[in-house]
């Protein structure tokens, strides 16, 4: 199966069953190394967080967050 059939095949999942969000990102880097991608998760993530900037994450924002807060980490990372 081509990599991004299965980063797509079930797009109506927020649970994600076939891989979590660092393998997907890893895939993604793949097809394009230059890749920029921020994480959010409602999980601590304050073990994680070296772990997954080291593979490339541009930025992390943990749940719930406003939309003062969303914007300024998208403006960080892609402006």
């Amino acid at each position: 199966m081509d990599k991004l059939q299965i980063l797509v095949a079930d797009d109506e999942d927020m649970i994600m069953p076939l891989m979590n969000g660092r393998e997907t990102f890893r895939l993604l880097k793949e097809i394009n190394p230059d890749i920029k991608a921020v994480l959010s998760s409602g999980y601590s993530l304050n073990e994680q967080a070296q772990s997954v900037i080291a593979d490339g994450i541009a930025g992390i924002i943990q749940k719930p967050f406003t939309q003062v807060q969303f914007v300024s980490l998208i403006d960080d990372v892609f402006l």
